[in-house]
């Protein structure tokens, strides 16, 4: 990464997934599955965790359902960024995954 944790990679037109793997071969080592080339909108449940998923906060699922588990990981994620933490997809937490994703 640059000295803002910023990675760039090109990758072909067509792919659908790929892998972000942090720490490689220690025991902090964190692998991330991207699903690429689509993105729910932030207005459904899904487009909510896929934008969780990407920025390293990940629900275990893509459906539209609210789990226990996504109230978690909201809370992570707000408590990071400053917001309320609510484990609720409230407009700032919104507003925030849309700064920080970039969509």
């Amino acid at each position: 990464t640059d000295n803002e944790g910023m990675i760039e990679l090109s990758i072909p037109p067509g792919a659908q997934k790929g892998r972000l793997i942090l720490e490689p071969g220690t025991l902090r080592e964190k692998v991330i599955p991207l699903r690429l080339g689509t993105l729910n909108p932030l207005s459904e449940t899904s487009g909510i965790k896929q934008r969780l998923a990407n920025l390293g906060f990940d629900c275990g699922d893509q459906t539209e359902e609210v789990t226990p588990e996504m109230r978690t990981v909201l809370r992570s994620f707000q408590e990071k960024h400053g917001l309320s933490a609510t484990g609720e997809a409230d407009q700032a937490t919104k507003d925030k995954l849309k700064e920080l994703h970039g969509s």
